[in-house]
C-alpha cells in the first residue's frame, strides 16, 4: 500500500528542518566568537602583567613618591585595562620594590 504524502507538509518539514539547522550554526558560531573574545581579553590581561617586568621610570617615580592612585591612572591609560587591574599591576610593583 502506498502512502499518501502531501507534497505541502514535506516542503513545510524541510523548512522546520533547515530552519533549525540554521539556528543551531548560529548558536555555534555565537559560542565561538564568546570564546574568542574572552581568550582575546585573557591574553590582553596577560600581555599587561608581563609589562611589569619592565615598568615605566615615571611610574615608579610615583610609587617612591606615594602618589598610588596616580600610578595607577597612568597605568591604566598606557595599558588600557580597567582600574582594578591598573592597582593590581601597581600593588605587584610595589610588592616588588620591597624586595
Amino acid at each position: 500500500m502506498p502512502i499518501d504524502v502531501n507534497p505541502t507538509t514535506v516542503f513545510d518539514i524541510l523548512i522546520i528542518v533547515s530552519t533549525l539547522i540554521v539556528l543551531a550554526f548560529s548558536f555555534i558560531i555565537k559560542d565561538i566568537n564568546r570564546k574568542r573574545k574572552l581568550a582575546s581579553e585573557e591574553s590582553e590581561k596577560k600581555r599587561s602583567l608581563e609589562a611589569l617586568n619592565i615598568p615605566d621610570k615615571g611610574i615608579e617615580r610615583l610609587i617612591e613618591e606615594g602618589h598610588i592612585d596616580e600610578a595607577a591612572d597612568v597605568y591604566r591609560t598606557v595599558t588600557g585595562i580597567d582600574e582594578y587591574a591598573a592597582r593590581d599591576a601597581i600593588a605587584r610593583l610595589r610588592e616588588g620594590k620591597k624586595r
